[in-house]
């Protein structure tokens, strides 16, 4: 029998504990959601870190996928898995937030990556917690499950949290996606983007094969499809 959907996000599993509320965090998402003269005039203002600097990819990629992050103390976000396959840098800029995090652990439905479902598959074990402070920052690979979660013993004043997060592009986690590319391959992001890859490849092939033998274009369709899918 399959396993409904969760619609209680008052979770015990989540840092916030039993009988309590979590406050849902507002989120500015400068990258896609604004006007483009808006989004310039703030990346005017949005210098990249000092760290990624020196790889123009990834000063560029930072600059295109900022957003803001504001919660106030007993805010955060549920477990979940984000929906690219880039990693992401969270810089707090404001107050103090708790972070757990863990890699991604087989799951039977995609619905598990969304917040709070992986809570009822009996999975949800963090692997590392962290209280990420003013000025300091937080990696998260690809596919990793994390939470987050604004304590108010870590915040005596009470002020509004703000935390900047934005993807890098460099380098690539090669041998990381290859290794967990059956569990990665469920998840909605990385499907569309596997489909995309054998379907330009099949299509490219296409003409090319034309001037050999139609025999060639299917080999490298069936190599394609059995790569996303091994």
């Amino acid at each position: 029998t399959p396993r409904p959907l969760a619609n209680d996000f008052n979770s015990t599993e989540h840092m916030i504990g039993a009988g309590s509320r979590l406050n849902a965090p507002y989120i500015w998402h400068v990258k896609d959601q604004e006007l483009l003269e808006t989004k310039q005039d703030v990346q005017r203002w949005w210098l990249p870190p000092y760290f990624i600097n020196a790889s123009h990819s990834n000063a560029w990629q930072g600059a295109e996928t900022f957003e803001f992050w504001f919660a106030l103390v007993g805010g955060g976000a549920m477990a979940h898995t984000d929906s690219y396959c880039d990693t992401a840098v969270s810089l707090q800029l404001k107050g103090a937030k708790r972070w757990r995090l863990m890699l991604l652990p087989p799951l039977d439905r995609v619905a598990d990556f969304a917040d709070g479902q992986i809570y009822g598959s009996g999975k949800w074990a963090h692997e590392f917690e962290v209280i990420l402070r003013e000025g300091a920052a937080i990696v998260v690979p690809p596919a990793y499950v994390h939470e987050t979660y604004v304590a108010e013993e870590d915040n005596e004043n009470g002020a509004c949290t703000v935390a900047s997060t934005f993807r890098l592009a460099l380098p690539s986690a090669a041998h990381y996606l290859r290794a967990f590319l059956p569990r990665l391959t469920i998840t909605r992001s990385a499907a569309y983007r596997t489909a995309g890859a054998t379907w330009r490849c099949c299509r490219t092939s296409r003409s090319r094969c034309k001037q050999t033998r139609t025999s060639t274009r299917r080999r490298c369709c069936s190599q394609s499809t059995r790569t996303a899918t091994s």
